[in-house]
């Protein structure tokens, strides 16, 4: 099985644009609920898999997105 990892955000907007930021870069996400044991203000997280971690986290750092973690599933 391949290691999944979450980032959350602050707020649902910076979860959509990161979603679309994200998919329109292809990237492959999955847009989740946020899991009961992390705490966020947004009900929504970004889903990954492990390997692409270093391009997603880049990426993002690249369009001024905020976001906590990434943290494992």
């Amino acid at each position: 099985m391949k290691k999944e990892r979450v980032i959350l955000f602050s707020s649902t907007s910076h979860a959509i644009r990161a979603q679309r930021l994200l998919r329109d870069n292809n990237f492959k996400i999955k847009v989740i609920p946020t899991p009961r044991k992390y705490s966020s203000n947004c009900g929504i997280a970004i889903k990954y898999l492990f390997e692409i971690e270093k391009d997603v986290i880049e990426f993002l750092g690249t369009k001024g997105i905020k976001y906590q973690g990434p943290y494992d599933m």
